[in-house]
């Protein structure tokens, strides 16, 4: 007789409710309430006080070597990321991992709620930018780019202004009824690195290390948003300066939202080059695609904010 796996860990990531073996640090604890939290300090207690039925199961298991290609993507995904674990995507609803001998869990951790998670959202045909995200007023603005961008510093600065954080690192996107784009928050902390951390004056709030040896650090927003939000901006980071908006015409806006999808790899291996290709056309027709210029000195980091607002109320 099998038994399924013994999951004692409870988080909300990306509209879903995951489930977990061992603590996935970057992810907040599932709470009993919903609505916009104030999750206060890091707290990695487990909550199991959630629904038993998680959309998603993340458990160890022993899998075989990894195919060169699996005949249903949408079935199974398989990964082996050299020297950490083998991974094992299935059916949009379950993460299975082998790690390497003497791997640390919190290094699991980083793979499992980033590649992991983001590999289940494309298998469930979710459109996954690699974005973050903060909700200004009613409405979200993403910030896409490749690493190094600023995407997560400048929305700690914008929750640090008061508005609320919504997603790190990927964005996982629905259309509404209407055709209204939403963004689903995804629970997680902010990823820094210690320069960072010390420009925007976050020391206080500083968790553990995002991987071993490196040093970018896990800090938690000053308040999340535990709900779904309607899309009103998608901004591409250009590190330069000075802080400016540049308008794209409408096939640079398609191309660029194809372009920034999360590990586009997945998009090949899950042949979704026109749902991508459609769903960036629906994007640009629903919602404002502009580039945002922005220099990378934490001191022009209000400037920056001043000319995002502007662009934003007008």
């Amino acid at each position: 007789m099998s038994f399924p796996p013994v999951c004692a860990y409870h988080y909300h990531a990306a509209g879903l409710r995951v489930a977990c073996d061992l603590p996935l640090t970057g992810l907040i604890p599932a709470k009993a309430a919903d609505g916009l939290v104030d999750w206060g300090s890091p707290n990695g207690e487990a909550c199991c006080a959630v629904a038993p039925d998680p959309d998603v199961t993340i458990h160890r298991d022993t899998l075989l070597p990894c195919p060169a290609a699996a005949s249903d993507p949408y079935a199974e995904l398989c990964f082996d990321i050299d020297g950490v674990m083998r991974l094992a995507i299935r059916d949009g609803r379950r993460i299975c991992y082998d790690p390497h001998p003497g791997v640390a869990p919190d290094d699991l951790a980083i793979y499992l709620g980033g590649t992991g998670l983001g590999a289940l959202m494309h298998q469930r045909r979710r459109v996954v930018l690699h974005a973050s995200a903060v909700r200004i007023g009613d409405s979200a603005i993403l910030f896409c780019g490749p690493s190094g961008a600023g995407k997560s510093t400048l929305a700690a600065a914008l929750v640090d202004r008061g508005h609320h954080h919504i997603a790190d690192d990927f964005c996982a996107i629905d259309f509404a009824e209407d055709g209204t784009p939403m963004v689903a928050p995804d629970g997680r902390r902010h990823k820094l690195w210690d320069s960072a951390i010390a420009g925007l004056g976050h020391s206080a709030r500083q968790g553990g290390a995002v991987r071993s040896g490196m040093t970018k650090y896990y800090v938690d927003p000053r308040a999340n948003v535990a709900v779904s939000c309607a899309i009103a901006a998608i901004l591409l980071l250009i590190p330069g300066g000075p802080p400016a908006i540049q308008t794209l015409p409408r096939v640079g806006q398609v191309v660029a939202i194809r372009d920034n999808a999360y590990r586009p790899a997945l998009v090949t291996m899950l042949d979704q080059h026109i749902f991508y290709f459609e769903s960036a056309a629906r994007l640009a027709r629903e919602c404002r695609i502009a580039r945002l210029i922005r220099p990378l000195d934490y001191a022009e980091l209000d400037r920056t904010i001043d000319v995002l607002v502007d662009f934003l109320e007008n």
